[in-house]
């Protein structure tokens, strides 16, 4: 587990970026962390560095296809403005949106790349294990 901290000039996100995270993890976010540029920087900065977040109630989405029930993979646009930023970022990226019932209510995390039955091995392991990484 890595913390950074930083004047409070300094972003969240710039903070977040230079985080040591470990292989084969997840990092589960708020969704103040949802960037194109930035989520895509952080699964490629190692092997299966996963991300997991409370999709935005306002998701600009299409379904890309759909793998079961509430089981999809999205394609989002990215901004004028975040590819203006980072120019490296594609017009348009993926993610898989899952629907969960949880305690009776209804959500939509995005991810970057689950299925719903990893979701579900990465939530037992967390739960009954203490952890969600690799062993």
């Amino acid at each position: 587990m890595d913390a950074q901290l930083g004047a409070m000039t300094q972003g969240e996100l710039t903070l977040a970026a230079s985080l040591q995270v470990p292989n084969q993890s997840l990092t589960v976010f708020d969704r103040a962390y949802f960037s194109a540029a930035f989520l895509l920087d952080w699964q490629s900065q190692g092997c299966d560095r996963h991300w997991l977040m409370r999709a935005k109630d306002n998701l600009r989405c299409e379904v890309d296809a759909t793998h079961g029930k509430g089981d999809c993979t999205i394609r989002m646009p990215v901004s004028p403005r975040a590819r203006k930023l980072a120019p490296e970022v594609p017009l348009w990226w993926q993610a898989r949106l899952i629907e969960v019932k949880l305690a009776g209510r209804m959500g939509n995390p995005v991810a970057d790349r689950f299925t719903v039955d990893t979701f579900a091995e990465w939530v037992f392991r967390a739960t009954v294990t203490g952890h969600s990484g690799g062993s």
